[in-house]
């Protein structure tokens, strides 16, 4: 499990001040078969998810 943060800024047209948004980035890899679980899991912890990458057993 990995984890990253990255800064940006964000401003909306009714707002006047610019305001800093930080974001957190999780990637988890799962064995076939229990993506639904970890999602699920991740996602009660407040997590949201963004994409899903299949890939091939020990690739990295």
């Amino acid at each position: 499990m990995r984890t990253s943060d990255e800064s940006g800024s964000a401003l909306s047209a009714d707002q006047s001040v610019e305001r800093a948004v930080n974001y957190q980035f999780l990637t988890v890899n799962v064995i076939r078969g229990r993506e639904t679980a970890a999602r699920t899991k991740h996602e009660s912890e407040g997590w949201e998810f963004v994409s899903q990458t299949p890939g091939i057993l020990g690739q990295n």
